[in-house]
């Protein structure tokens, strides 16, 4: 369920070009409860505000500049404001995404290979918007957004929060303690689900963003972003370096990992590009699970590594008493397709961000595994 892209409205654009677009203050306004796309003056700023994004939070969403929500979707309020994309996404209950990215004016990220994040400058800063169907039967119907947050580069570190969209969808205010709010979600098959969506607090961000113990950016990578945006008429990397953003781009950079949905690509490609989406940010030398041995990166190739005939850390129901994290031919008896598979706390993996079952994810993993060779009686 992939969210097409969306562009700033040309009305922003021309008042860039025209210079009538003045910076935030500290006593900058909430989003208009107009229905149309920003179209004044008095609606469009310049990202960062009054400079201080940087050491503490605003309390609003719209102190940073960067988005809001008109005609029922996310716009950005600033021609720099890029739109962008990844080819695997984090499943989130089936969430609809937005993603964006600013870089102040005179700075620019150093594109890095391989599974490096971009080095951004101090002052980037990165929205992830979230939203679902207000009626899941109807796959293209209104949307509610739920919450946008916010990873802003400060001089030593980034610093990440929540903010939580009231119900007229005018304003999101900062929710560093997290919440949870009910919803039924769609699937692709169009199968509803109850989910308990998570807006995660400050606390629980290293969870998925931490990193040799430190926060960063997922997805902002050359093996990460999608190639192009739908409509687009070059590549996302030969777009932030158009724009100005990002710097160092070769030639012929290598393409990102493919997508998990991809039809046209292998089954063993699209499961090993779902595992790394939604499961490596933790499960590598360096993440959170790293003490588990079980490294899910989609360039690993040690197959004991990827959990085939591995016995796990974990035991008891987060096991259910499995011998072993992936079983070859017998996707019922490995742990990790259980642990996707489960919803209670305790046992379903992702940690954190994901209260309803990956349908179609879970059928992937599961021809994945049962299409594998060989057994695990010699362990």
């Amino acid at each position: 369920m992939k969210p097409p892209a969306f562009s700033l409205p040309a009305t922003v654009v021309a008042l860039a070009a025209a210079g009538a677009l003045p910076s935030c203050s500290s006593g900058s306004s909430a989003p208009s409860t107009s229905t149309s796309p920003p179209a004044a003056s008095a609606k469009a700023c310049t990202p960062g505000g009054d400079g201080a994004y940087t050491d503490a939070a605003y309390d609003e969403l719209s102190r940073y500049c960067m988005v809001e929500i008109a005609n029922g979707d996310i716009h950005p309020l600033s021609p720099r404001v890029l739109a962008y994309d990844i080819a695997t996404p984090l499943f989130s209950d089936y969430a609809l995404k937005r993603r964006t990215v600013w870089v102040p004016p005179g700075a620019t990220a150093t594109y890095k290979d391989d599974d490096e994040i971009f080095d951004f400058p101090e002052g980037t800063i990165f929205t992830k918007s979230f939203g679902f169907p207000r009626d899941p039967t109807k796959a293209d119907g209104p949307v509610r957004w739920v919450e946008t947050r916010v990873i802003v580069r400060a001089h030593t570190a980034w610093n990440a929060v929540s903010y939580l969209w009231n119900d007229e969808q005018t304003v999101a205010k900062r929710q560093p303690g997290g919440a949870v709010r009910a919803f039924d979600v769609r699937a692709l098959d169009g199968s509803v689900q109850h989910a308990e969506y998570l807006v995660p607090s400050q606390q629980q961000c290293p969870k998925c963003h931490g990193r040799d113990a430190a926060v960063v950016p997922i997805g902002p990578r050359a093996n990460a972003l999608r190639a192009r945006l739908p409509g687009a008429d070059k590549d996302q990397l030969a777009e932030w370096a158009s724009a100005g953003i990002l710097t160092g781009v070769p030639a012929t950079p290598a393409p990102p990992y493919p997508a998990w949905d991809d039809a046209s690509q292998p089954l063993e490609t699209r499961a090993r590009a779902y595992l790394n989406g939604n499961c490596a940010y933790c499960h590598n030398e360096k993440g959170e699970a790293r003490t588990t041995g079980l490294y899910l990166t989609f360039t690993e190739t040690d197959p004991t590594r990827i959990g085939r005939c591995k016995p796990p850390v974990a035991a008891g129901g987060a096991t259910a008493d499995l011998r072993f994290d992936v079983v070859p031919g017998k996707p019922d008896e490995s742990i990790l397709l259980h642990r996707m598979i489960a919803t209670e706390p305790a046992i379903a993996m992702p940690e954190i961000g994901r209260s309803v079952v990956h349908a179609e994810a879970v059928d992937l993993i599961r021809q994945w595994i049962g299409a594998m060779t060989g057994d695990c009686s010699g362990q």
